[in-house]
């Protein structure tokens, strides 16, 4: 037995490791000031975490949302960064904006004014939800209400894509030259060269956020409080459940070199980091 000592230690520590790599971790959580948050946007560029509050009803024009700031550890630079939206969800960032959905228009933010700068309304659009911008600037907004996904282009929001496999359609990622989309049952791939798509993960829950890990998989989220980790052709892993608790699981941001998962918790009104698994 004990020449085989040596050799049960080692497996030990390997079955450990492999157990510490499939924890969710949590890491921090911001101080509950943040009002109704729905998507949290990680910017390197800017060094900092950009959050949407909706403050009112989702679907009010009501003016009284605001766009947050806080630090990377979670502590808050300022509470109301820029205010006079109405019910700000998806974000994308560029250099100089920050785009910004809110009902039927597209907010653009001057990051360095601290003002808006535009508001792109789209006639017809009745719940813009998630935005994302590819490596060439180009801006995609997905309207969940009526399946549709616009572009951006020349201050006017034209439909992109549209039809029934878009039936609820919210959370948007672009990778390389494919639209990674998020809809009421599944994760689709989507060419941005000539829109041809394919179902890159089957028999999902109603998709919120939708993140790449930056390892060829992602992370999503439900709304109602799950999080979910997926790689094509392999069922998604539940790496929370906060649905008892009432706390949501909103529209994610994911910072690939801390790998932090940066939750939203909406009515909870706070943003928590989680970790999966080991640094």
């Amino acid at each position: 037995m004990k020449k085989f000592l040596p050799l049960i230690i080692i497996v030990l520590l390997w079955l450990s490791d492999q157990l510490k790599a499939q924890e969710l971790n949590r890491i921090w959580s911001s101080e509950s000031t943040l009002q109704v948050p729905e998507s949290v946007l990680f910017s390197a560029y800017h060094n900092c975490l950009f959050v949407s509050n909706i403050v009112g009803n989702p679907a009010d024009k009501d003016g009284v949302g605001v766009i947050s700031i806080l630090n990377q550890d979670g502590s808050i630079k300022e509470l109301n960064w820029v205010t006079g939206l109405s019910a700000p969800k998806g974000m994308a960032v560029d250099s100089m904006y920050l785009y910004v959905s809110d009902i039927d228009e597209l907010v653009v933010i001057d990051i360095k004014l601290q003002q808006i700068h535009n508001r792109i309304r789209r006639d017809g659009a009745r719940f813009l939800n998630d935005v994302t911008i590819n490596k060439k600037g180009s801006v995609f907004v997905s309207d969940t209400q009526t399946g549709r996904i616009y572009k951006l282009k020349d201050n006017s929001l034209n439909v992109w894509l549209e039809g029934p496999m878009l039936k609820g359609v919210n959370g948007l990622y672009c990778h390389n030259d494919d639209l990674i989309v998020g809809t009421e049952n599944c994760i689709l791939k989507v060419s941005m060269v000539d829109q041809s798509f394919e179902v890159l993960i089957e028999n999902t829950t109603p998709v919120d956020g939708l993140v790449g890990d930056d390892n060829g998989g992602y992370y999503f989220s439900t709304w109602d409080g799950l999080l979910y980790h997926a790689v094509p052709d392999n069922t998604p892993v539940l790496l929370l459940d906060t649905s008892s608790e009432n706390v949501n699981c909103a529209d994610i941001g994911y910072d690939p070199t801390s790998r932090l998962i940066f939750v939203p918790t909406f009515f909870d009104n706070r943003v928590v980091a989680y970790r999966w698994g080991k640094l």
